[in-house]
C-alpha cells in the first residue's frame, strides 16, 4: 500500500460524524457547516495511522462506517494531507 503526502486542490472529501454533528471519536470537536475545525498538532508521518489530524475518508462508504449511524459532512482540508493509504488527516477542515 502506497502513503503519500499530497496538496489538496479544491476537492472535498467525507467526514463520518455522530447525529449532534460531534466526532465520532472525540466528541469535543463539533462539524457544523460553514466552519472551520483544526486540530492541536498534525502528524506528518504517513506510516502513523493513528495519529494528531483531523481524519477523514475518500468516499462516502467510508464514511459511513466511521459515522457509526450519525451523519456524514463534507471537508475541505486546509493545508498538507497526510494519505496513510486507509484514512487520511489534515490539520484543519473546512466543513461545507
Amino acid at each position: 500500500m502506497k502513503r503519500t503526502i499530497i496538496l489538496p486542490d479544491e476537492v472535498l472529501f467525507f467526514k463520518g460524524v455522530t447525529a449532534e454533528l460531534k466526532s465520532p471519536t472525540y466528541g469535543d470537536l463539533t462539524y457544523t457547516p460553514g466552519t472551520t475545525v483544526m486540530a492541536d498538532s498534525l502528524e506528518s508521518d504517513p506510516t502513523r495511522e493513528c495519529a494528531p489530524g483531523i481524519f477523514f475518508c475518500r468516499s462516502l462508504p467510508e464514511a459511513l462506517r466511521w459515522a457509526r449511524g450519525g451523519k456524514v459532512v463534507s471537508v475541505r482540508p486546509i493545508g498538507v494531507i497526510i494519505d496513510t493509504g486507509s484514512k487520511m488527516r489534515a490539520r484543519a477542515v473546512e466543513v461545507v
